[in-house]
């Protein structure tokens, strides 16, 4: 039996009303040769008849039902079980918004060997609505280069940590899967390590991606374990800063190893969290990470202005940063 050229991996859970919306834009592709793994989730509403209902009606697509174990479970499950040469993710209330878009992402990438493509994607809401376009401009001038993990991180990633915007080999994963234990930053960590594998990577102006924003979506939750999941990004970073034979995204991965720690300190700082600011920092142990982040400031020539919300206690940090937020809303 022949193997599908790209698998496309889709963990879905409880989205019954975006399911048949995204799992068409994938089926009207002109390229043809995959496979559609719909990996339901322990889903309690129709969303796992839906998946067998298409998996009966096209051979190319393999419903497959688990226990309810997160998103990350439901992708690694998903690598597990893929058997193409190249790997894509989907959100299942997204969708794509061009029918060539996988023609498009395979040509790039088996033209020049690489082993990761991306594109780009739009913001719509809930009817589906446009929001925004993603922010290309800067991007544009790297168009169809090859461009290593540093140039890639650095000047396409560029903060968006977008998994499913690329087209990836997945000889490149290999062993590499998602951290069930995060519920925040998945896609950054991984991304972080699989590019830590020096694979050549290119970017493509290709906005084929509809990403719809929900106010309850997983990124917009408010919890302590978010905080947990960024400031425990700073030791990840630092730590494969140091494994990288590559120096631009090595000094990318320092330098992101002390700024996320500062932006995790706004976020504290916020409405949201600062009433309980001191019981956070107590459980989260950040004063011990801020020692250590202290001492990375030593390696990088940081900006003055962060230094002293870095080499303060977190405590002091948290009430700076708020009274900082406070006096820009007064004068705004």
């Amino acid at each position: 039996m022949r193997y599908p050229i790209i698998s496309i991996i889709i963990p879905v859970y409880n989205v019954e009303q975006w399911l048949r919306q995204c799992i068409d834009s994938i089926l009207i592709q002109s390229f043809t040769n995959f496979e559609l793994l719909l990996i339901d989730d322990g889903s309690t509403d129709k969303s796992n008849e839906i998946c067998d209902k298409y998996a009966k009606t096209d051979n190319r697509i393999i419903a497959h039902h688990k226990p309810n174990g997160g998103v990350s479970s439901a992708r690694n499950f998903g690598i597990d079980h893929a058997r193409g040469e190249f790997i894509i993710f989907v959100d299942a209330d997204d969708y794509w918004i061009d029918c060539k878009a996988l023609e498009t992402l395979y040509s790039k990438i088996y033209d020049n060997n690489l082993d990761i493509i991306r594109g780009d994607y739009i913001s719509v809401d809930y009817a589906g609505t446009v929001i925004e376009y993603a922010h290309s401009i800067n991007k544009q001038i790297y168009q169809d280069q090859i461009l290593s993990a540093g140039e890639f991180i650095k000047n396409i990633i560029s903060g968006e940590f977008f998994l499913v915007l690329a087209l990836i080999r997945k000889s490149i994963i290999n062993d590499i899967r998602f951290d069930t234990t995060m519920v925040f930053l998945e896609d950054m960590k991984i991304f972080v390590e699989i590019l830590n594998k020096n694979p050549k990577c290119s970017y493509i102006n290709l906005p084929f991606y509809a990403y719809r924003k929900l106010e309850s979506s997983a990124s917009s939750v408010i919890s302590t374990k978010r905080l947990e999941n960024s400031f425990a990004m700073c030791d990840f970073f630092w730590e494969i800063s140091n494994r990288s034979s590559d120096s631009e995204f090595s000094s990318f991965c320092k330098y992101n190893s002390v700024m996320i720690y500062y932006w995790t300190l706004q976020t504290l700082a916020s409405d949201s969290y600062y009433s309980n600011r001191k019981s956070i920092i107590a459980e989260l142990g950040l004063s011990d990470l801020q020692n250590r982040t202290t001492h990375r400031c030593k390696s990088l020539n940081l900006s003055h202005k962060y230094l002293p919300f870095i080499k303060s206690k977190p405590a002091i940090s948290v009430m700076l940063l708020h009274y900082k937020d406070w006096v820009r809303a007064k004068l705004s």
